[in-house]
């Protein structure tokens, strides 16, 4: 085993957008421009279409990785951040392990989220639960020092990127450690969380547009 030749000084693998897909794109901008572009110190940020629980991202390692947690950031030119979301990841993108919740901060400030012990992932997944004017974020993964090295090929995609790995729930909730804490502006309760076999398609309607 190698370090991931990705992987910063703070342990980060920060894929680039062609390895990310979302649940939907503000203006159905394509991966890497626009409103989507989530990698962390990207210029902007991922803002979903609709301001409503649940909304996702999604990031591919592209091989499996011994992960340590994520962190993340809000949109880098306003206000808008997630003020809470939950993760899970997966190794095969078919059965994924609960890892917590994850508490946001606004602009570049970044949010580090450890879990108790290293895990098995190639998948990652972030969930909206709560945020500020509009759901927006970057986002990384936390991985240790020694794992596997992999390299990315980039690929077209389309306006809401790869639509590999996404299964259904399952396996033990592993316990998270969260670095900062948040405070709350707006409260959006979550549904009861649907595990999604597929990612959604467009809806009919468009309810509450993000400003």
């Amino acid at each position: 085993q190698k370090t991931d030749d990705r992987m910063d000084e703070d342990g980060i693998i920060n894929p680039p957008e062609s390895a990310r897909c979302y649940s939907s794109v503000k203006g159905g901008d394509k991966i890497g421009t626009g409103h989507a572009r989530s990698m962390l110190h990207s210029a902007q940020a991922w803002t979903a279409q609709y301001n409503k629980v649940d909304e996702w991202m999604k990031i591919d390692l592209n091989n499996v990785q011994k992960i340590t947690g994520i962190v993340i950031q809000g949109r880098h030119d306003g206000g808008q951040h997630v003020i809470e979301a939950r993760w899970r990841y997966s190794v095969d993108g078919e059965r994924w392990i609960e890892a917590g919740n994850v508490l946001g901060k606004p602009s570049d400030e970044k949010v580090f989220t450890r879990l108790k012990k290293a895990a098995d992932a190639r998948y990652v997944q972030i969930f909206a639960k709560e945020w500020e004017t509009a759901i927006s974020m970057r986002a990384a993964v936390l991985a240790e020092r020694s794992t596997h090295s992999a390299t990315h090929k980039h690929g077209t995609t389309g306006s809401l990127g790869a639509a590999a790995g996404l299964g259904a729930a399952g396996g033990l909730i592993s316990g998270a450690s969260v670095s900062s804490s948040s405070h709350r502006i707006n409260r959006h309760e979550p549904a009861p969380p649907q595990m999604l076999a597929h990612p959604p398609q467009s809806q009919p309607h468009q309810p509450h547009p993000a400003h």
